[in-house]
């Protein structure tokens, strides 16, 4: 490895249990994380189906900051026309 790239690892492993322990800090609302929210893993049903919306592509759930999906699904699935409406 690279002195450079070493330096970068070693800043991480120096830095990661602070940064678990703010992860699990209790003020923040947690809850379930699809993990790849996106419109190609959401299947929109007929209309008068059973089910308006079943999502799909659960391999990367988790839990974790309640707002994760949402945030990447506004950031990264959007046209970028639509982001700045």
């Amino acid at each position: 490895i690279a002195p450079e790239h070493r330096y970068v690892c070693e800043r991480l492993i120096e830095s990661f249990d602070a940064h678990m322990a703010a992860e699990n800090d209790s003020v923040r609302t947690r809850g379930l994380v699809h993990g790849d929210f996106r419109l190609d893993n959401m299947l929109f049903g007929q209309e008068g189906a059973d089910r308006p919306l079943t999502v799909v592509d659960w391999q990367t759930v988790t839990w974790g900051p309640a707002f994760t999906d949402v945030a990447y699904f506004l950031g990264c699935a959007l046209p970028i026309e639509q982001r700045r409406d």
